[in-house]
């Protein structure tokens, strides 16, 4: 491997181990036992569109 190839591969190893270690804490599942999240329902329906395309300098 080049000298050059070795440098650029540093910092990406550099980040990927430090978001890595960042995952590593002594909390636990903490949020696992929070009970069930709010959320909101939208329901979806269809409905009719018109689509127009003008092309100008076209006849």
């Amino acid at each position: 491997m080049t000298k050059h190839a070795r440098f650029s591969l540093l910092p990406s190893f550099i980040i990927f181990s430090a978001a890595l270690l960042a995952g590593c804490n002594d909390q636990g599942d903490t949020q696992a036992h929070a009970g069930e999240p709010q959320v909101t329902v939208h329901v979806v329906e269809t409905a009719p569109l018109a689509v127009t395309t003008e092309l100008p300098g076209r006849t």
